[in-house]
Order: structure tokens, then C-alpha cells, then sequence
């Protein structure tokens, strides 16, 4: 099993270290955590803590546009948590 696929069935597991590897500077592990974070199927309103939100809402002013696409698409399906 490769790591990309490990992280995805983690789901809960991983969302915290995948919110931090979006602020990365290799542009590599960014775009991998937003490739991951977006296949991670979970109910995302229950597991928005301040933390991740916090980590995504940094995330937004990233300058790397599939990391910006990345945060923004996981605060909306965060919700009102995300507010």
C-alpha cells in the first residue's frame, strides 16, 4: 500500500498533519495533502476543531492555487464551524 492511499484510509487520522503539510514549503507535499484532503470521505462539519480550521484559514493565503482551492473547499464543507 503507498502512503498516498494509507493517508486516505486514516481519514480523522490524518487531517491534522494534512492541514499542516498544505503551509509545507516543498510545493510537492502541498499539493499531495490537498490531493489526500480531498479524497478523504468523512462528515467534515463534525471534525472542524479550531486547530484545522485555523490551519486551513492560513492556507487560504497560500500562493499555491491548489492549496487556496484545497482549504477553501474543506471550510465550506466544514460549515458554520468554519465562520
Amino acid at each position: 500500500m503507498n502512503a498516498h492511499k494509507l493517508l486516505v484510509d486514516m481519514k480523522e487520522a490524518a487531517i491534522r498533519n494534512l492541514a499542516e503539510a498544505l503551509l509545507n514549503p516543498d510545493e510537492r507535499i502541498r499539493n499531495e495533502a490537498g490531493k489526500i484532503l480531498d479524497e478523504i470521505d468523512i462528515a467534515w462539519n463534525s471534525h472542524g476543531d479550531s486547530e484545522i480550521i485555523d490551519l486551513l484559514l492560513r492556507a487560504l493565503g497560500s500562493h499555491d492555487g491548489l492549496v487556496r482551492v484545497t482549504a477553501r473547499q474543506t471550510l465550506v464543507s466544514i460549515g458554520k464551524k468554519a465562520v
